[in-house]
């Protein structure tokens, strides 16, 4: 589980520094899809202060792409 939990937290931390430097939608996908499964591999293993951190940083990024949206319509 650890292997998991190193790949998801590395996937996420690159995608969330291209999301923060873009700002663009195609990066906050593999930003958020890494970090939601990074912070359940987290709670899995017992590490509950990281996962609440890392489920954090991923709602910030939805709601910031959620925010963008709603101006679409």
């Amino acid at each position: 589980m650890q292997k998991s939990y190193l790949a998801y937290r590395a996937g996420f931390e690159k995608g969330e520094a291209a999301y923060r430097q873009s700002g663009e939608a195609k990066d906050a996908g593999g930003a958020y899809y890494c970090g939601i499964n990074a912070a359940a591999v987290s709670v899995f293993s017992g590490q509950l202060p990281e996962a609440e951190s890392l489920a954090r940083r991923v709602k910030q990024i939805c709601d910031a792409e959620l925010g963008k949206a709603a101006g679409d319509y």
